[in-house]
């Protein structure tokens, strides 16, 4: 029961994180579509991004909430949390000629050094998350080649 706390707590941030993210860029998709054409990333791949963001948010938190597959929702968390980590961190570093901004609702009004911190804290807690759920799920399965000596 005490295992469980944890990982039912980063199963809500990471829901809450990514409802609200999906959804603020859903309800002014004009802007983020706009604002993501400004990325500099090939024009091909950001035709899917623009779609493939906010709906592979909305599959993670649904995956997140089903804990049939809540063990992949927090592996898949994790790789696209470290994608927009890798992605701010080469921003701060000057990787681009110039600095994009995506970011939507509180996100949009944090500094590039703030919302790496907050990238990797969200990166973390994703991987911890999975981490303690993989643990769970390879102690509740029944232990293999026990022998039956009762016959």
């Amino acid at each position: 029961m005490i295992r469980k706390i944890p990982v039912e707590s980063i199963v809500a941030l990471l829901v809450a994180l990514f409802v609200y993210t999906a959804l603020s860029k859903l309800i002014d998709f004009s802007k983020f579509s706009s604002e993501i054409h400004n990325q500099p990333l090939p024009r091909w791949l950001i035709n899917i991004l623009v779609f493939a963001i906010p709906g592979s948010e909305m599959i993670l938190v649904v995956m997140l909430l089903t804990k049939s597959v809540r063990l992949y929702g927090l592996l898949f968390s994790f790789a696209l949390l470290l994608v927009f980590t890798i992605y701010t961190g080469l921003i701060l570093v000057r990787s681009f000629d110039y600095i994009p901004c995506s970011c939507a609702g509180i996100f949009s009004s944090m500094s590039w050094s703030t919302h790496l911190i907050v990238n990797v804290v969200f990166t973390t807690l994703a991987l911890l998350g999975f981490l303690m759920e993989r643990r769970r799920h390879k102690n509740s399965l029944p232990p293999e080649n026990i022998r039956d000596t009762s016959a």
